[in-house]
């Protein structure tokens, strides 16, 4: 090759007309298209342009598709889904919000004080339940259906289940 023409660049992998994505993103950021090279990637997973090789992008197929890309989201059939998640983040923050107002206001109870609660007050029907046989000493026969019943109620109330699984 004779001095002062530059060698034309080796093609990597097979792309033609490769150029780099962050050399074309920051063309874009000049121009005024707001395209990051992470965006790029996102919608290249997508599948709306070509992904990247080894950080390189064939050129014409990648402004083809993202005039496409961009066309089709100016009509309303686009990819709303970056939308969708921001709503969805707002939406989920306002919710927790409301949620922390609720529990300053008293209206709202966390679930571990409601859990412990509940545990505290069924040992308490436990030790109840137990004490009422030894109240029934004078008649044995009493007392006898009351143990049977005293321990039916263990069994059955003491399998672990839904949140006392754990």
């Amino acid at each position: 090759m004779p001095k002062g023409i530059p060698e034309k660049p080796k093609n990597p992998a097979g792309i033609d007309n490769p150029i780099r994505l962050e050399i074309l993103a920051a063309y874009w950021k000049k121009i005024g298209l707001h395209m990051t090279t992470r965006r790029y990637r996102q919608i290249a997973k997508e599948g709306r342009v070509p992904e990247p090789v080894r950080g390189y992008v064939d050129a014409l197929k990648a402004l083809i598709q993202l005039s496409i890309y961009y066309q089709s989201m100016a009509e309303g059939k686009g990819d709303t889904s970056h939308e969708e998640e921001k709503k969805l983040k707002t939406r989920e923050e306002r919710r927790i919000k409301e949620m922390e107002r609720k529990v300053m206001e008293g209206s709202l109870i966390d679930r571990a004080t409601v859990v412990d609660e509940l545990l505290k007050r069924l040992h308490i029907l436990k030790s109840d339940l137990l004490a009422i046989e030894k109240r029934l000493v004078r008649w044995p026969e009493a007392k006898e259906i009351c143990a049977k019943s005293v321990r039916h109620l263990m069994r059955t109330y003491g399998r672990k289940m839904g949140v006392f699984r754990n």
